[in-house]
């Protein structure tokens, strides 16, 4: 994966991409999406939905997309290049390299880590800028669920350097728990908390807070959660929330849910996760199972989200005796991420609701 990255990085130097000078406000990764799952076009043409100005009609432009980056894309028809708002885009189809779909049918059969290496040749290979910024947000999100966290940090370092202002922003793999940082990437966990770069020191930040530099990532966020780009100041805020969920009270838990109102909604999986938390330590526990299922039923391109979201849920139903609707959630955490270490959690936990039997011994 690295070499990978490496090889990307110098494709990336040869096509003279523009530095990181700023990050301001993204948008939902939600048509990224919807494009991701349309079927690649058999012509030369890329073909995009546009929604036209009365809010209820919609365009096809076709033509070629000469990049989408930021809050707009920029596509050639009619002779000039027009200008496309993210919030006017509908839908995109474009043509797919066979990689690609690979990678896509084996993420479509819950396949994720088959998936990492197509989508990686599909991503060295694609020359469109456009397309493989695409690509690394996907890479990213599959690198997070199978906990490859430094390879989905280096991902999203190059799709934050490419694109400040990234529309894919809320695929950064920050942490919403409490498990310990593995040592060796403490060092790793330094040097983005010390990065120019505003997503990187978050991504570090969060990282650090369960290490022994705990000190220096609770200053970095403390700066970051009054930050003008208020992507930024919201997550640094929920960060911070997981080192207050033993002493949060009713009034500080009422200020934390009107914040996650206030925040875009891909931006809220995991500020969720952490208010969970805390709404089960004030003994509300259903609103804490309400909180972790968000993830699973409205934010389901976040993988790591969703899994720790089921699992979350699927615990507390566990403990309060609901054995039927904690199996139900077991059996979807595996279901729906099989082969990674939540399937192995939730199979575990089946286990022990439904013991195994001893086989009788035959007569």
């Amino acid at each position: 994966m690295r070499q990978r990255n490496q090889e990307f990085n110098e494709k990336r130097d040869t096509k003279n991409v523009s530095p990181v000078i700023a990050l301001r406000h993204g948008c939902s990764v939600a048509v990224v999406l919807a494009m991701l799952l349309l079927p690649g076009l058999t012509g030369a043409q890329d073909r995009v939905v546009i929604l036209l100005s009365d809010n209820t009609r919609t365009h096809i432009r076709e033509g070629t997309i000469v990049d989408w980056k930021g809050g707009e894309m920029q596509m050639e028809y009619g002779g000039q290049i027009n200008t496309i708002k993210n919030d006017r885009i509908v839908s995109v189809e474009t043509e797919w390299s066979g990689d690609y779909l690979m990678a896509r049918d084996f993420i479509n059969r819950q396949q994720y880590a088959a998936a990492v290496t197509p989508l990686q040749n599909a991503l060295d290979a694609e020359e469109r800028t456009w397309v493989r910024r695409m690509f690394l947000a996907q890479q990213t999100r599959l690198c997070h669920l199978l906990g490859e966290r430094r390879a989905s940090a280096e991902m999203f370092m190059l799709l934050i350097q490419d694109d400040p202002d990234t529309r894919d922003f809320a695929v950064i793999p920050l942490m919403w728990d409490n498990r310990p940082l593995e040592a060796p990437l403490v060092e790793f966990a330094k040097k983005l908390q010390a990065s120019s770069i505003l997503p990187l020191q978050l991504l570090g930040a969060s990282w650090l807070l369960t290490s022994n530099e705990r000190a220096s990532a609770m200053q970095k966020l403390e700066t970051l959660s009054r930050d003008l780009d208020s992507r930024i100041a919201h997550l640094a805020s929920a960060q911070i929330w997981r080192t207050k969920i033993q002493e949060v009270d009713v009034v500080q838990l009422g200020r934390w849910e009107r914040q996650i109102e206030r925040m875009p909604r891909e931006l809220r999986a995991g500020p969720l996760l952490v208010l969970g938390l805390a709404q089960q330590r004030l003994g509300k526990h259903d609103d804490a199972i309400l909180s972790w299922l968000q993830a699973p039923i409205l934010h389901t391109e976040q993988y790591a989200a969703v899994a720790n979201g089921l699992q979350l849920a699927a615990t507390a139903m566990q403990n309060k005796d609901q054995l039927s609707e904690s199996q139900r959630l077991w059996n979807e955490l595996a279901d729906r991420f099989p082969e990674t270490i939540w399937a192995s959690e939730a199979q575990a936990a089946l286990a022990r609701i439904r013991p195994t039997e001893p086989k009788t011994k035959g007569r």
